[in-house]
């Protein structure tokens, strides 16, 4: 799995925060796919919660 960070992207007012609806800058999609094709978005305080969901549903078992 790559280790880089979760690219980061001026939020735009259409992009909310799954949990709190305030504005998201960190996009969360299929695996190969960039942060602008995003699926789920989250803000600052929720980026965690995002990545944990993310490794939930693409984990690498689930991926072969």
């Amino acid at each position: 799995m790559d280790d880089s960070p979760t690219p980061e992207i001026t939020p735009l007012v259409s992009r909310r925060c799954a949990v709190c609806s305030e504005r998201a800058s960190f996009g969360f999609g299929p695996p190969g796919n960039s942060a602008l094709d995003a699926n789920a978005w989250y803000c600052g305080a929720h980026r965690e919660e995002g990545e944990r969901a993310w490794m939930a549903r693409y984990r690498p078992e689930r991926l072969g």
